[in-house]
């Protein structure tokens, strides 16, 4: 049977409460002048749709979506083609995969290899940062991010950035309140003694750009806490876990890990004495920021956002649970 749809050339819709929490492609499809998946996907090719009057494209069809939100299609608005909506959301090779975005947030998924920001002329002008792509990114709708947090180099998975000046101050206070939820997800060379809370007292190094543990003399260290859970454990004795940050230093989980004599699968710098790097199993650090969730700064609605494993680290996975035992 052949769905109909009516042939509205302006729709309105405000997003109801029963509705908080799904993908604006789902919704679109509840819309009068849409009601099929593949309309509400050539809505969104073509460039007719706006929420919160920013037009999404084809990358935002799995925003999740707040009651409130205001979401308009002009079906006689300029079409604007598939290959230049691509050009806007992927500035370079690099491509940007966008896993959340309203008019005040957009979060992305930061694959390994790319900065979060840019702290050096140098790194700067390797045009290659969350910050740099995003910031290009959001130039058509005249806004420029600001950094809410930032992950390592070498880490992959979920960044947050702000997209108003009110966004920003007051997702700083929910991260200076604890009360912004991140987890990571980690392979570890060998299974830690213990799991639950780890508590460290910490001092970042500014000569040699490592966390180190804090002397009880010195006044500048800080608390370093994350709670830690085994995922599952392999026939090689390495094991996944689950953290989920309390505190937010600079590498605080490679520290944490390091200090518990179970480091990272492809650690480089954080390995307890005697330990070798092992790079038949990975290339970079297996860290990835999987979940963040945390309450809207502007309207109040949870908002959980995921990035699911990249392909180097589900391979790592699929190798581990294929492994000989140890004998």
């Amino acid at each position: 049977m052949t769905k109909t749809y009516i042939d509205i050339s302006t729709e309105h819709w405000v997003v109801p409460e029963e509705q908080a929490g799904e993908r604006l492609d789902h919704v679109l499809t509840s819309m009068q002048s849409v009601q099929s998946r593949a309309r509400a996907r050539r809505a969104l090719e073509t460039g007719k749709v706006t929420l919160d009057n920013v037009i999404m494209g084809p990358k935002h069809g799995n925003t999740l979506l707040s009651a409130g939100q205001r979401i308009v299609i002009e079906w006689t608005r300029p079409q604007t083609t598939v290959a230049h909506s691509k050009a806007s959301s992927h500035i370079t090779s690099q491509d940007l995969d966008i896993l959340y975005e309203d008019a005040h947030l957009i979060a992305v998924n930061k694959p390994p290899g790319m900065l979060s920001d840019t702290a050096t002329h140098a790194q700067r002008k390797e045009r290659n940062s969350v910050f740099y792509h995003v910031s290009h990114y959001l130039r058509p709708q005249g806004r420029r991010p600001a950094m809410a947090h930032r992950i390592d180099r070498d880490t992959s998975g979920v960044v947050l950035l702000a997209k108003t000046t009110e966004a920003r101050d007051k997702l700083k206070d929910l991260f200076i309140a604890r009360k912004v939820e991140r987890t990571y997800w980690a392979a570890l060379q060998t299974t830690p003694a213990t799991e639950g809370l780890w508590t460290d007292w910490v001092l970042w190094d500014e000569q040699k750009l490592v966390l180190r543990t804090a002397h009880p003399n010195e006044r500048a260290g800080k608390e370093a806490t994350s709670y830690i859970s085994v995922t599952e454990t392999f026939p090689g004795g390495e094991c996944t876990i689950n953290v989920r940050l309390v505190t937010g230093r600079r590498n605080q989980i490679r520290y944490q890990c390091q200090q518990r004599n179970a480091p990272l699968i492809g650690e480089r710098l954080y390995l307890p004495p005697d330990w070798r790097r092992n790079e038949e199993l990975g290339q970079r650090q297996a860290l990835h920021a999987i979940e963040l969730r945390l309450l809207h700064p502007i309207t109040g609605q949870v908002i959980l956002v995921e990035a699911p494993l990249p392909d180097d680290l589900v391979t790592l996975t699929n190798r581990l649970r294929n492994a000989r035992p140890n004998s």
